[in-house]
């Protein structure tokens, strides 16, 4: 009885810090004007998306030797140490006042993505074990978005759009969030010893092979979630601008597009009901048709439900995605790797989505949403070849 106790003593607990921990890296304060921000240190269009590349490229060349640190290190200590990087990170976008700080903030934290990325999932899968992993990925970006939402909030009605005092306390929350990574407990009991590298060589080969034909799925959701990120992030702000909304009333429509994203908690409650296929599927038309109506309108009230709809589509996609990429990883013991080479994959299929709709773009936002709807419409396509593959009833059968 005292054993049963203490292990729902000690499973409450990993959920509280954790979560705590991911509100807090959720308030980015400056969010809400991050491209001015960068702007009014000095830096042109050119330069932003220059480092965003540059960073992107980074996390890609770094995904496969973290996962293989993780797996070495264990994943609560992995995740310390990416929170500390964190925060150095916000310390220098903070104080950047020119591009090789930019620069070196940007790949300070391609380092913590490249760290993070299969590692908190796998942590948090360990922690929550099979059946309530869907559960607790819901919850994660629930608590995330609910972050974002506080931000907004303190950014448009606390500090008064102020980018200088949002910067540093976005720092202040990164550091008390660096801080409480010291009291998370392991996953799973004590750690097992470290795995030799040809052994983990040799899984990921094996692996490799399984994830040519996961391919379909990763490509699939790469689809969606950059046309939502590039949308609600970059071009959002310039049809808001073109449907006659002003600057300062802009931090409202952040507010409701983040505010969308808190639907990620109902993510594995819906899929449990409908259907995994059915609900996948539902969230590719959604975004679909709020991009193709993104083309062809100029309304205010439309265009910010419609960017809400984008945001939610791809919130509700992430908790879903995060489950069925742990359930195709069979081995436990790197698991963080695996997932480290499907984040890689991903990340290679969202770059040059990001750069078709920024080049769409430059001929205006209609054709580039359009290409958004079709993009999206892809990755339906796409899912449901993957899913008619056998890749639902394959991947739910997997430990």
């Amino acid at each position: 009885m005292q054993k049963t106790v203490r292990r729902i003593f000690l499973f409450k607990t990993k959920y509280q810090i954790y979560y705590v921990i991911v509100l807090l890296q959720g308030m980015v304060f400056y969010a809400p004007a991050a491209g001015l921000y960068r702007v009014e240190r000095g830096l042109s269009v050119f330069q932003i998306t220059l480092i965003e590349s540059v960073s992107l490229l980074l996390m890609i060349a770094l995904e496969l030797p973290m996962g293989f640190l993780a797996e070495r290190t264990g994943y609560r200590r992995t995740i310390l140490i990416c929170n500390l990087l964190y925060f150095l990170s916000k310390l220098v976008f903070w104080r950047a006042d020119s591009f090789a700080l930019f620069l070196l903030e940007r790949a300070v934290l391609a380092v913590v993505c490249a760290g993070l990325s299969g590692c908190d999932s796998a942590y948090l899968y360990a922690c929550a074990g099979r059946e309530r992993s869907a559960a607790a990925f819901s919850l994660y970006h629930a608590f995330t978005a609910l972050g974002i939402v506080i931000a907004a909030l303190v950014f448009t009605f606390g500090i008064g759009g102020d980018l200088s005092r949002s910067a540093g306390l976005t720092a202040g929350t990164y550091g008390i969030a660096a801080a409480l990574s010291f009291l998370l407990p392991e996953a799973g009991g004590p750690r097992a010893e470290p795995v030799p590298f040809s052994r983990a060589a040799r899984l990921l080969r094996s692996e490799g092979r399984n994830a040519l034909r996961f391919l379909l799925y990763l490509a699939a959701c790469a689809l969606l979630t950059q046309t939502v990120q590039t949308a609600a992030v970059f071009l959002s702000q310039l049809q808001y601008r073109e449907c006659g909304i002003a600057v300062e009333a802009m931090g409202l429509c952040y507010l409701a597009v983040q505010g969308a994203a808190l639907s990620a908690v109902f993510s594995h409650r819906i899929s449990a009901r409908i259907g995994e296929t059915a609900f996948t599927s539902a969230l590719f038309l959604l975004a679909a048709a709020s991009c193709a109506v993104l083309s062809v309108t100029r309304n205010a009230a439309l265009s910010t439900f419609c960017v809400a709809a984008l945001n939610a589509a791809a919130a509700l996609l992430a908790p879903a995605a995060m489950t069925v990429q742990n359930r195709q990883s069979a081995a436990a013991f790197a698991r963080a790797a695996v997932l480290s080479i499907y984040s890689m994959a991903a990340d290679g299929f969202s770059a040059p989505v990001s750069a078709a709709l920024g080049k769409a773009a430059g001929s205006g936002l209609s054709r580039a949403f359009a290409l958004g709807s079709a993009f999206c419409a892809a990755g339906l396509v796409l899912y449901l070849v993957w899913a008619r593959r056998g890749g639902v009833i394959r991947g739910a059968s997997r430990n």
